[in-house]
């Protein structure tokens, strides 16, 4: 019970309102209440929004892509040629040398690069064949599964811990009246102590121990209700209720009418431990095919266009718009490292399989032990239950007989002792055989919140 109670107080909630001091809580409304403020599984619920951003990011390099830009300069000058004093000084230089020319012709310098140019560009491209980006998606895909069933792993596990809590409160609460009644028979026991020493036919020892007794129980049931709120707070707590919330009856909770072989199948199908090992080992494989398409070629297209605003430059084509089409392709031929990168892959993939095939071995192992468990519980509870009504039958008796003279008040300590003893064994029974019954159906993979709804 203290530990059940210690795992209460480490998990996180959110803030909710509070709940009132003695406010009646099922177990459906408490695991209803963890299912919907716990601040663990909101953040693991983030990991699984990061899981579906990776997914939709590797599928995007599917798509085609297409993406526009700009570009304006500005030199401290423009650049011009003067083709006419060019001429000029060819003429020049034939006339040294005997050769007649005609006149070189005049003519204004040209520009062949504006001070200022604006142009723009439009460029689109695809993936016709690329096996690396194919496999990464589906890689992302793998990890989406494996996070979405990591998540319903950590709220099963959470919900059994309410439910835990929750029979744990209710079974603090059922140990204070049991304490309240114990109170009440030393009180009576006390009083006919009293008065079988004023009549002169008791004892003064008898009565001393009768107030013992009395005091005892006073302070035990005071430890009772201790735990009790105890008990209480630690359920707000993990509920994210707040305050003290009390136990309402306890819901019937049965495994479902199978052999264990049977069970066994079933729990593979449901565990999420199990679902959690195989997604991690197709994920594995996933690993793996994403190195060997390393060795894969690839081919991509792309188509560019770009305009020019400014005025052209005098020499060249006046044509402001260009494109351009490109085609890629990559073949790999030797790289040592993608071999290494595939033996890691393949060591991973054996790994994962074997832990794989070991999960599922613990799980029906799990199965049949929790099955054995409960079985032993519940017999464990008949038992003590029949030796509960046995210690109440003595604790009457004595008293009868004590109150008629024929007995000790040693005899009545005694036999309300064990009645106690008794009694909390009973309790201590049915609660062990709730909580055994939840391990099954833990062991088993069923979503304890669908069982109490």
């Amino acid at each position: 019970m203290r530990s059940i109670l210690a795992l209460a107080c480490c998990l996180l909630l959110g803030p909710v309102p509070s709940a009132r001091a003695g406010e009646i809580l099922s177990l459906g409304e408490a695991l209803r209440a963890a299912d919907q403020h716990n601040l663990t599984l909101k953040a693991l619920q983030t990991t699984l929004d990061q899981a579906d951003g990776q997914l939709r990011q590797a599928r995007g390099l599917l798509v085609p892509m297409v993406s526009a830009g700009g570009t304006w300069s500005h030199a401290d000058h423009e650049d011009t040629v003067d083709l006419g004093a060019s001429m000029s000084a060819l003429y020049d230089m034939l006339e040294a040398m005997g050769i007649e020319v005609p006149d070189a012709p005049d003519s204004e310098p040209m520009v062949v690069r504006q001070q200022e140019t604006v142009s723009g560009s439009l460029t689109a491209s695809l993936s016709v064949l690329d096996p690396e980006t194919w496999a990464t998606a589906r890689v992302a895909r793998e990890g989406r599964d494996l996070a979405r069933l990591t998540v319903a792993q950590a709220r099963q596990e959470l919900l059994h811990a309410v439910a835990r809590a929750w029979y744990a409160a209710r079974a603090t609460g059922a140990l204070v009246a049991m304490q309240e009644e114990r109170v009440d028979a030393a009180m009576r026991h006390l009083d006919v102590a009293e008065k079988r020493l004023a009549t002169g036919v008791g004892l003064r020892i008898d009565e001393v121990r009768a107030r013992t007794d009395l005091a005892q129980a006073r302070q035990d049931l005071l430890s009772a209700r201790l735990a009790f709120e105890s008990a209480r707070d630690a359920l707000g707590v993990l509920t994210g209720v707040g305050g003290l919330p009390t136990p309402g009856d306890a819901p019937v909770i049965a495994p479902p009418p199978l052999a264990p072989e049977q069970m066994v199948d079933v729990a593979l199908d449901r565990r999420e431990d199990v679902r959690v090992a195989r997604s991690r080992a197709h994920l594995a494989r996933a690993d793996l095919a994403l190195a060997r398409t390393g060795f894969l070629p690839g081919l991509s297209l792309a188509w560019q266009g770009s305009y020019t605003f400014t005025e052209m430059s005098a020499l060249g084509s006046d044509d402001r718009s260009r494109w351009t089409a490109v085609a890629s392709l990559d073949v790999p031929v030797f790289s040592l490292s993608r071999f290494g990168a595939l033996d890691q892959k393949r060591a991973a993939m054996r790994r994962a399989e074997i832990e794989r095939e070991h999960v599922e071995i613990q799980a029906g192992q799990a199965v049949r032990q929790a099955v054995r468990d409960q079985q032993t519980a519940l017999a464990a509870v008949s038992l003590a239950v029949e030796r509960a009504e046995l210690a109440r039958e003595a604790v009457a008796l004595t008293e009868t007989a004590y109150a008629q003279g024929a007995g000790s008040s040693l005899e009545v300590s005694d036999a309300e002792a064990n009645r106690l003893a008794a009694e909390v064994n009973r309790l201590t029974s049915e609660l062990q055989a709730q909580v055994d019954t939840l391990h099954l159906l833990r062991a088993l993979g069923s979503d304890i919140l669908s069982l109490v709804r």
